[in-house]
């Protein structure tokens, strides 16, 4: 009898095995939602971390203003109303003077109040307080997400973490710290304290920091509409993610009723002084500037809702439904949760890789430091400034109008008289949201620019779309079309700001041949053309006149005129 051959067999791993190492990966995830057992956070430390995460902004945001005190882009349009505001003796005006097309200001007016008020206290021009004040709502904004970021992540080297991961990512300053990030900026920072209000009131169980937010959602939308409607969806949001839902429910519903209260003044006063009218007309221009897939970011939402019921992060939802309700802006205020998600996300990283290698474990905070800023720098974070002035046009959203352009602006006002019209074209002109010499032009120079698409957005008959297609239309047009287009605003002198590309030097070089003579000005990138219309009388042979009108340039003197 043959002895039997024995088989060693090893052993499944249990059930409870894989349970076992699921929790402790699910355990260690969610180690930064929980305070250090040994941390006690001094108001000292706090201090610390703030100061951290402005150092990290103001690195990322200084390089853009060059040394100068000039708003970064735009801002003409929002230095006039402040001016207007003024010459009023603050009383808000119902209509602004600028660009000469009496606009009617259906646009919420705290930003502009709070611009006005800073030029009274300080003595400095419009234009001076469009340069600091946007930058200084944007650092204030990042103090209220690093306490954000306290509430999520208890632990202040995490919260610290995550607010200079906000500050990290190019969208939490792009067009927040623009002139026009006035308005936009003071959203944002009112919105950000409504969140940190709700979240409070969540866990403090305190309807007075509930009605507290409601009242900052009110602030928010009269601040700027977008940075409203991103504070109101947030609260209702967090109240369905967060536990405790049916108090979550009376909280943002006592929310809701005080900010209504807030903005209810306001809606009135539009109301009774130019009616709905001017704000549906804007409303219907704030589309998206792309339109994406239908299933991309469907599955985004639902794979988020997946993760957060797996991993306990409910966050990433509230990440992924902003984009839903403000498609043309929701970077802009995605980046604020984004900078939250970004720790966690980079933790969950540090937590598979610690398990690989020791080596992992030994530099694990400062590896987690490394990756969550290096990712974050990945969306437009790092300085786009050039110091070739063409690229920096064609790069840098946030470039500033040149001192040859203002120089050049400064000779129009010698001149050109006051009611008189020009067409101003530049490397931006077909991107009229970046065009910000046709926007600072009216103001600086008191004319009417015919091409200019900022506030006809307010306006009837369409009056923006019109201005935004002729802009774009000069790009894929002729020498025909471009004659067309001006033969049709008619404007009495052109200011062309170079320098340009390839395509945009053939329309400057039509804008050139339609003036027919040289400028009236030049400098090292503007130059000017007047245009004269006459009218020459012709009689034909039965004695019955006709007329033909003939454009040409009229021409300066031996010198060309400075300011």
């Amino acid at each position: 009898m043959t002895p039997r051959q024995s088989v060693a067999v090893a052993p499944a791993p249990s059930l409870d095995t894989n349970r076992a190492a699921t929790a402790e990966i699910l355990h260690e995830l969610s180690l930064p939602l929980h305070p250090l057992a040994l941390e006690q956070r001094s108001t000292r430390a706090v201090i610390k971390d703030i100061a951290i995460a402005l150092a990290v902004a103001l690195v990322l945001r200084l390089p853009y203003f060059r040394g100068r005190l000039f708003p970064l882009n735009d801002g003409g349009m929002f230095a006039q109303i402040i001016d207007n505001i003024r010459a009023a003796h603050f009383v808000f005006p119902t209509h602004t003077t600028y660009n000469f097309l009496d606009i009617p200001l259906s646009y919420p007016p705290l930003g502009f109040y709070l611009g006005a008020l800073c030029t009274v206290v300080t003595g400095q021009s419009a234009v001076s307080v469009l340069t600091w004040l946007p930058l200084a709502l944007n650092l204030l904004a990042v103090v209220v997400i690093y306490f954000i970021a306290k509430e999520v992540y208890p632990a202040g080297f995490y919260a610290c973490l995550a607010a200079c991961c906000y500050a990290s990512i190019g969208r939490s300053a792009e067009w927040l710290i623009m002139g026009g990030g006035l308005t936009r900026g003071l959203g944002m920072l009112f919105a950000s304290v409504a969140i940190l209000l709700f979240v409070r009131s969540h866990k403090c169980d305190s309807m007075m920091l509930a009605a507290w937010s409601g009242v900052c959602v009110g602030l928010a939308v009269l601040s700027h509409l977008e940075g409203g409607i991103f504070a109101a969806l947030s609260v209702i949001v967090l109240s369905v993610l967060l536990p405790k839902r049916f108090q979550n429910l009376q909280f943002s519903l006592l929310a809701g009723i005080v900010s209504i209260a807030v903005v209810l003044p306001w809606v009135i006063w539009l109301y009774r002084h130019l009616g709905f009218g001017p704000l549906m007309n804007a409303a219907i221009t704030g589309g998206a500037y792309y339109a994406p897939l239908r299933w991309i970011p469907l599955s985004f939402l639902a794979a988020s809702i997946i993760f957060a019921v797996i991993a306990r992060f409910p966050y990433v939802c509230w990440l992924t439904v902003i984009p839903w309700f403000l498609r043309r802006s929701g970077a802009t205020y995605s980046a604020a949760v984004a900078g939250l998600c970004m720790v966690w996300f980079v933790n969950a990283i540090m937590v598979l890789l610690v398990r690989r290698a020791a080596f992992f474990r030994r530099w694990r905070d400062a590896l987690l430091v490394a990756l969550a800023l290096t990712f974050s720098l990945q969306f437009s974070g790092l300085p786009q400034v050039r110091s070739d002035r063409l690229a920096d046009l064609r790069l840098n959203t946030r470039a500033q109008v040149s001192p040859a352009e203002l120089q050049g602006m400064q000779a129009a006002v010698q001149l050109a008289p006051a009611n008189t019209k020009f067409f101003v074209f530049d490397q931006r002109t077909s991107e009229w949201y970046e065009d910000m010499i046709a926007e600072w032009f009216p103001y600086f120079t008191q004319r009417q620019c015919v091409n200019t698409a900022q506030g006809r957005e307010w306006l009837p008959n369409h009056a923006f779309f019109t201005a935004v297609d002729l802009s774009a239309a000069l790009e894929f047009s002729l020498s025909s079309g471009v004659v067309k287009i001006l033969d049709k605003l008619q404007p009495d002198f052109i200011f062309v700001a170079g320098p340009f590309d390839e395509d945009h030097e053939t329309i400057a070089n039509t804008l050139r041949a339609y003036a027919k003579t040289a400028p009236i000005y030049k400098n090292s990138e503007v130059l000017i053309y007047k245009v004269e219309r006459q009218t020459l009388a012709t009689s034909g042979a039965e004695g019955v006149s006709t007329q033909a009108t003939a454009i040409r340039a009229t021409k300066p003197g031996a010198s060309s005129a400075h300011p």
